[in-house]
């Protein structure tokens, strides 16, 4: 049995942003994605145009992930605070 409550599907815009970090901040988001599947991190729903969609901070960083499916987080991208809402 899985240690985790949750199965990540990883898109191809948070992957490519994750390649892209520090080896540090890499070593901090593994840790918050791990925190996110087990159901222990902490997150907030955004709201307006982005509603429907979840964040939660590493940092600087913000990742947005969504859950509308059972027991799946999709992360769908990683970002620094000042640009993560525009490029969604």
């Amino acid at each position: 049995m899985s240690a985790y409550k949750h199965e990540a599907v990883v898109r191809e815009s948070f992957e490519k942003a994750f390649r892209k970090l520090e080896d540090d901040v890499k070593e901090r988001v593994r840790k918050r994605v791990e925190e996110l599947l087990q159901g222990q991190a902490f997150w907030k729903s955004l709201s307006g145009p982005l509603r429907g969609l979840k964040v939660t901070r590493v940092g600087k960083w913000r990742i947005i992930f969504s859950d509308k499916k059972p027991c799946v987080i999709d992360l769908l991208d990683i970002s620094p605070r000042e640009t993560a809402y525009e490029r969604l």
